[in-house]
């Protein structure tokens, strides 16, 4: 059997399910390889992209993500011998998914990690670190003074790999998935919130412990990947953009993407997320992210004049009127998103669009519907739409869909997979 042969064998196996012929996928192991390096919300699930990819383009076509979170369909694009490119506005997402995309050697990579373990277990060096901690966040609140001297530490130890630009980023990954797991912030939620002050008592991690074992972790998944990619040239390129204004000219062969479902106020809070690891990592632009994203202020574009959106925008209003201004602003910021998409891709091209309903003010909103209308406004056909379940998408079933504090309901029902052609 040969070393490619063994390759699709392996990923076969993991994508089980796809053979079986389900969107579903209940069961299946979603973070494979380097998928499992880094949580992040609303993640697409490999199998969805896997599937979209390997469906719709071929070996040596070009894949575009104008949403790219942390790399989803970058990584299954190159593992299938597509070259990739995508895009976002979160500096946390575009270093996830670079390190997810990219192959470092085991045996470089097993001496830089254990170069890193003897400076971690090494004495502090006090001249290395600052008397004070500066970061845009309150450090007191949010991480207890051992916790935060020891990610002080780690942190410094992390400059000492600036010359490895790849590892370097490894080693921030590993950073990132640590101070979240060691800061006082509520586990499973995406949204920041604060351990309750009886259970803080008892929350006393060992940062650099918890650093080395992601970074052990992360390393494995690394290695693994760098072994499938073995014989496959396909490369992935990462770029800090927005959706909005960026395009490729009609040089992409298929689009694959899952969007926001709406503002980050009320579905997902993606600067939330990533707000206390990126202040660590000198991301300052975090702090304004989900203001920046879809919806996050105010298009001075009009409205498009499409009925499912008319329909839909006068039933909100109609129970609050100026929570509509909020969802109007999200979909006018998307028209400007299907646009570009247009006009990335070549003749005959595809997008595939992964996107979900939710309610506002109780309304169910239609985003499957809308994004068809939107896309053949600019241009597209409906090549295909396919329903699913969201049995493992890293998303919140509830969330305040008033607006409302401490107020929750159901906000995404289901979702949609809308393939269009142009």
């Amino acid at each position: 059997m040969t070393m490619r042969v063994q390759q699709l064998s392996l990923l076969s196996e993991r994508l089980k399910p796809i053979i079986e012929g389900e969107w579903d996928f209940n069961g299946a192991d979603t973070t494979y390889l380097t998928h499992g390096i880094h949580p992040y919300p609303a993640r697409m699930i490999p199998q969805i992209a896997n599937r979209l990819i390997t469906r719709y383009s071929n070996d040596g076509n070009l894949i575009f993500d104008p949403f790219c979170g942390s790399g989803t369909v970058l990584c299954e694009s190159v593992l299938n011998n597509r070259d990739a490119v995508g895009i976002d506005l979160n500096p946390l997402a575009r270093l996830i998914a670079r390190v997810k995309t990219t192959a470092i050697p085991p045996k470089e990579l097993g001496d830089l990690v254990n170069k890193t373990i003897e400076l971690v277990k090494s004495p502090d060096r006090p001249n290395r670190l600052r008397d004070s901690i500066q970061i845009g966040v309150d450090v007191g609140f949010w991480f207890k003074p051992k916790v935060a001297r020891d990610l002080q530490f780690v942190s410094s130890v992390l400059e000492s790999f600036s010359d490895h630009a790849q590892f370097h980023d490894l080693l921030k990954v590993a950073f990132s998935v640590t101070v979240r797991e060691v800061s006082n912030t509520r586990n499973g939620e995406f949204k920041l919130y604060r351990i309750p002050e009886e259970k803080l008592k008892n929350h006393d991690p060992d940062a650099k412990d918890v650093f080395l074992r992601h970074l052990h972790a992360i390393s494995k998944r690394c290695a693994d990947f760098h072994e499938h990619m073995r014989g496959i040239s396909a490369k992935a390129q990462v770029f800090e953009s927005d959706a909005r204004v960026f395009g490729l000219d009609e040089s992409a062969d298929l689009i694959v993407t899952s969007p926001p479902y709406g503002d980050s106020r009320t579905t997902v809070a993606y600067g939330q997320f990533s707000r206390l690891a990126s202040e660590w990592l000198g991301f300052k632009e975090a702090g304004s992210l989900d203001r920046r994203s879809l919806g996050g202020m105010t298009n001075s574009r009009k409205i498009p004049e499409l009925k499912t959106l008319q329909e839909t925008l006068a039933r909100v209003e109609s129970k609050d009127k100026e929570r509509v201004k909020d969802v109007s602003n999200f979909f006018v910021d998307m028209y400007c998103c299907m646009e570009r998409m247009h006009s990335s891709l070549r003749t005959g091209g595809k997008a595939a669009i992964v996107i979900g309903d939710r309610t506002v003010k109780g309304f169910r909103i239609p985003n499957g519907d809308i994004i068809i209308e939107m896309g053949k406004d600019v241009g597209f056909s409906l090549a295909s739409r396919f329903n699913r379940k969201i049995p493992s998408k890293t998303m919140p079933s509830k969330n305040s869909p008033s607006n409302v504090t401490g107020e929750t309901g159901s906000t995404i029902l289901g979702e949609h997979i809308i393939v269009l052609e142009k």
